[in-house]
């Protein structure tokens, strides 16, 4: 996919960042103060799926196509992760945000659009279903740590006010960016900068070159961001490659409906440079409501593997070059442990559905294999990934389609000698390995027992360390009984995991 998207390059980007106008100065006392309007052009929006800009409101949703997603609960309502940009120097900082529909950060609302989602006994011990409402601040491409976006009794509802954190010395212009939660509906009231000495300094955000890749994740409530207390995996995985994400994801929703209202071309509408798909057990799950089989689905003769590549051709109509990743479901367990059979034949359909289309010349479509992305363990209830598991999805997810920097060549295949590259300089790596590589349908993550215990995409036998040298390099001598024939391995930056 990386070597895909370096040859077809970046579409231009399609951003907010004109239209009305509005920005209000006044003295107050010795204070200086610029109150900017959503329309001010010198704001930028980007990753929205849709935007309404008003004189004194920026509205936000997920709602796509002629078909209202309202009735698969509140994601159509939800922002998805917008992020409002400038530049600016001042003392003090105030923005203002409406949480049209009240948010609470331990409660994923339900497709009734009311109620808090809950398993119960199906949950994994521990494991809790949160829902994300904070909004997440970068100063200058960094996370700054900023308490006072998140409300103290974790609600949040109606017009709120929120001080962003002071940077020194507050006369030198910086670029911030907001990022909106996936998890609530919010339109983005405007931002005050107050500065006591002077007038605060504000211009127009400064964009790189080339600009950010932007990123297209559809499909269903995996995607959307469903009981992360954190980020959605779009979010993570975008913000490790330094892309623009674009959260397409709704709770609830099925293939064959995103064929039949054509939500190929909405994903085309968005101009992505890089596409990701996930999405197909729905299909089955109601399948299975109406009395039917369940697994695989099959509705007018076309199988949930058809109708994940309907998707796909109507985006290929659109745009016949962009690189698609279409990812077969992620594990189910716990109390899902029942769905893994019928789990594993919607695999088997997806990829064979997506090959048939690869073999057919369709040379930018990749299927990446799901059930490992996610270890058993970072399962809420089987079904939806914990916070940390969508984490685990990212990053997996970001190494299978080839952009970490981490590179691997087999020095010797028996026994097994693995060149590194692209590792930190003068630091750690460890490679987990397993002896016997296993089959597709037999294929799960683990928890590793480094990097606080982040998700591995394989159940390993052992691990073997070794340090770096200055280029951040390292030769490794896997596992006596390995040969590249037979094992598998996963390797992990210790600096950076």
């Amino acid at each position: 996919v990386a070597a895909a998207m370096a040859a077809v390059g970046a579409a231009m980007p399609q951003d907010a960042s004109q239209g009305l106008k509005g920005v209000g100065r006044r003295k107050l006392g010795a204070q200086h103060q610029i109150t900017l309007s959503p329309g001010d052009g010198r704001l930028q929006y980007t990753g929205f799926v849709k935007i309404e800009l008003e004189a004194t409101r920026a509205h936000f949703s997920r709602q796509y196509g002629t078909y209202t997603l309202g009735a698969y609960g509140p994601a159509n309502i939800e922002n998805g992760g917008t992020r409002i940009s400038w530049r600016a120097a001042a003392e003090r900082m105030t923005v203002r945000l409406e949480y049209t529909q009240e948010c609470r950060a331990n409660c994923a609302i339900n497709l009734d659009g009311e109620s808090c989602y809950s398993s119960g006994s199906r949950a994994l011990a521990g494991a809790a279903c949160g829902n994300q409402c904070d909004a997440n601040l970068f100063v200058d491409g960094r996370e700054v740590s900023a308490p006072s976006l998140v409300h103290h009794d974790g609600r949040y509802q109606g017009l709120l006010e929120f001080e962003l954190p002071r940077m020194n010395p507050p006369t030198e212009e910086r670029d911030y960016m907001l990022i909106l939660p996936w998890g609530a509906a919010i339109d983005f009231r405007g931002l005050t900068l107050t500065s006591a000495s002077s007038e605060p300094k504000l211009s127009m955000p400064q964009v790189g070159s080339p600009a950010p890749l932007r990123y297209v994740a559809y499909g269903d409530s995996i995607t959307h961001g469903f009981c992360s207390a954190g980020p959605s995996y779009p979010e993570t995985l975008a913000r490790l490659a330094g892309w623009t994400p674009f959260d397409m994801g709704i709770q609830g929703l099925a293939a064959a409906s995103g064929a039949a209202w054509q939500h190929g071309r909405e994903i085309a509408a968005r101009h992505p440079d890089l596409v990701s798909i996930l999405i197909g057990i729905n299909d089955c799950f109601g399948n299975m409501r109406r009395g039917g089989g369940g697994w695989p689905a099959e509705e007018a003769g076309r199988t949930t593997g058809d109708q994940v590549v309907r998707i796909v051709d109507q985006l290929r109509a659109e745009m016949p070059e962009v690189p698609v990743a279409v990812l077969t479901p992620i594990v189910t367990s716990g109390g899902f442990d029942s769905w893994r059979d019928g789990a594993e034949a919607l695999r088997r359909q997806t990829r064979e559905a997506v090959q048939t289309r690869v073999y057919a010349g369709d040379r930018n479509l990749v299927v990446v294999e799901g059930q490992a992305l996610v270890p058993p363990e970072h399962m809420y209830e089987g079904l939806h990934p914990t916070t940390q598991g969508y984490s685990d999805l990212a990053t997996n997810l970001y190494a299978e389609l080839g952009f970490t920097p981490l590179v691997f060549t087999v020095s010797s295949c028996s026994p097994l000698s693995l060149r590194i590259s692209g590792a930190t300089p003068n630091a750690q790596v460890a490679v987990y390995y397993r002896k016997e590589a296993a089959p597709l349908a037999a294929r799960g993550g683990s928890v590793a027992s480094l990097c606080g215990g982040r998700g591995l995409q394989l159940r390993p036998d052992g691990d073997v360390r070794a340090h770096t040298d200055a280029t951040g390099s390292a030769t490794v001598l896997v596992g006596s009984g390995c040969d590249c024939a037979r094992a598998e391995w996963q390797g992990l930056d210790l600096s950076t995991c």
